[in-house]
């Protein structure tokens, strides 16, 4: 019978790759510390693992028996040292970068279609997207679900501006068609829908709603000051063509800066494209449907 414990197995496992508890004097006084200290063979470049079935372990009776004698099995194979974990759950991580100027959202999609394609997951297994996707998709979710009272609100302080709801629903009808734009700015950089895009989708509505609303208000100043409706809509649209255009051309160059860079490209292309379109449907197509709303006809004399 092997009398070997676990402490002669411990010890002669410590001896091989250290030495535990050494005693060192660290200063004044004859204060004492205990710690560990590591120590590497002169001879460790030329060690082979399977010396480890050899090893010789003591028993308490002065006996020696190898190492594999005295456990059931000796694995010499490849571990992680560490043990990720993602929700009490065992993860593997894998992650890169794209190159500078690439498209991101189109990188992603073609490597997680190759790596869907290519590696099938053991039964148990799953995959799970990290990083910024999974951020952009909570983020979109989240401005998603609060988009309805966003524009129900917005609805209602035109509401209580113009005291009135038929201007307020031309006005919003104008919202749609910023999308002619964004998507032909997107397009034509060749940038991604991300998560700042839609940032400066919002932030676009805004400029949009606001040239409308000094288009529609300037109509309705030429309307009281006696002018015929027809006449008061072609006036005030002639009137606003040089202030909306030099608004919207000046932010159109700011955004510029930003269009090259790979965070924030995608939102200086959905501004720009969306901008300069929306400001041509505010000149052009908003007279036209304000017209329809108020079934606004030109007359003779405004004719002759």
């Amino acid at each position: 019978m092997k009398l070997i414990n676990r402490t002669s197995y411990m010890d002669t496992l410590t001896s091989l790759i250290g030495v535990p508890d050494i005693k060192v004097i660290t200063g004044g006084g004859g204060a004492q510390e205990w710690f560990n200290m590591m120590l590497a063979d002169e001879n460790q470049e030329g060690f082979n693992l399977n010396n480890l079935r050899s090893l010789p372990i003591y028993s308490a009776s002065g006996n020696v028996y190898p190492l594999e004698s005295v456990v059931d099995s000796v694995y010499l194979s490849y571990h992680y040292n560490v043990i990720k974990r993602y929700n009490r759950e065992r993860v593997m991580m894998a992650q890169c970068d794209p190159v500078r100027g690439a498209n991101t959202k189109a990188a992603f999609t073609e490597v997680l279609k190759q790596v869907r394609e290519k590696i099938s997951l053991p039964e148990g297994y799953r995959m799970q997207v990290f990083g910024e996707e999974q951020s952009q998709e909570e983020s979109n979710a989240a401005l998603a679900a609060n988009m309805p009272l966003t524009f129900i609100l917005i609805f209602i302080t035109l509401l209580l501006l113009f005291r009135a709801y038929k201007k307020p629903i031309v006005i919003l009808l104008m919202v749609p068609m910023i999308f002619i734009g964004v998507v032909a700015g997107l397009v034509v950089t060749g940038k991604q829908f991300d998560f700042f895009a839609m940032l400066g989708l919002l932030g676009l509505v805004g400029m949009n709603i606001k040239n409308a609303i000094v288009l529609v208000d300037q109509i309705g100043v030429e309307t009281s000051s006696g002018k015929s409706p027809y006449e008061a809509v072609t006036i005030a649209t002639r009137s606003r063509i040089v202030p909306v255009m030099m608004a919207s051309g000046t932010t159109i160059l700011g955004m510029l800066p930003l269009l090259f860079d790979s965070m924030f490209g995608g939102m200086a292309a959905t501004i720009m494209g969306g901008l300069l379109v929306a400001s041509l449907l505010t000149l052009l197509v908003l007279p036209v449907t304000y017209c329809i709303f108020f079934r606004i006809y030109p007359t003779k004399e405004t004719n002759s």
